[in-house]
């Protein structure tokens, strides 16, 4: 078995594709206003977004919740600057969790954000080892 993508449920799925494409900077691969579902290639799978009432009328059922609960599960990033990269995207409208840190036992820099849905992002970077030259 192979995840091939991750699909996230939106409320504003013109909203949430502007978030992914402008202020993630995810290469759009896809993407239909008229049923409100828009793919992104990550480098390796397919992160894809389907309107939450779209999706509830093809499955035949009722509106998922408006928003996750308690951060069931986060899509991480690896970046080349946390530091930058978290406040790039505070400026198009990520939601601060975590501010930038070092976490020492996990040897990266991490910061944690949410998306205009409330999906959980953590955006790192693998800390440099004292022997290493730092960029």
């Amino acid at each position: 078995m192979k995840l091939n993508f991750i699909c996230l449920l939106a409320n504003d799925v013109a909203v949430t594709v502007r978030f992914w494409r402008d202020a993630m900077q995810l290469a759009m691969t896809y993407y239909d206003e008229t049923i409100g579902y828009a793919s992104f290639d990550t480098g390796g799978s397919t992160l894809a977004i389907f309107g939450r009432d779209a999706f509830a009328e093809m499955i035949g059922t009722a509106r998922p919740t408006s928003a996750p609960t308690g951060y069931p599960g986060y899509l991480s990033f690896l970046v080349d600057d946390v530091d930058a990269t978290y406040t790039r995207l505070i400026e198009h409208g990520a939601s601060s969790v975590a501010a930038p840190r070092d976490y020492p036992m996990l040897q990266a820099r991490q910061a944690h954000l949410s998306d205009p849905d409330g999906h959980l992002i953590e955006i790192y970077k693998p800390l440099s080892k004292p022997d290493e030259p730092t960029a």
